[in-house]
């Protein structure tokens, strides 16, 4: 499942939640005041989940890079080795003349 999923899971039912909450607990609130309190609750979930998901995105972003430079750093290093060993063996090897 995806974590964005989740997360906006958690919240959407946090959101369903507060508004069951406020319907309890008030006897005097008109449908107005509901709706109002609802939207803008809303919005402030939209705001944070957007913020949350461009964190996590930057965060795998740069995870991604450095574990490419790691790849093409470890890579780079297991060629020179690689060369290094053929010419070591090259020159053990070799007929001297």
């Amino acid at each position: 499942m995806n974590s964005g999923k989740v997360v906006f899971g958690v919240l959407a039912g946090a959101a369903v939640g507060a508004l069951v909450g406020l319907l309890l607990t008030s006897d005097k609130i008109n449908l107005k005041e509901l709706t109002t309190k609802a939207s803008d609750f809303a919005d402030d979930l939209k705001e944070r989940f957007s913020g949350l998901q461009e964190d996590v995105t930057d965060k795998i972003n740069t995870a991604t890079d450095t574990a490419r430079d790691f790849a093409a750093n470890g890579k780079s290093k297991l060629e020179d080795t690689g060369k290094d060993l053929k010419n070591f063996a090259s020159k053990q090897y070799s007929p001297q003349v």
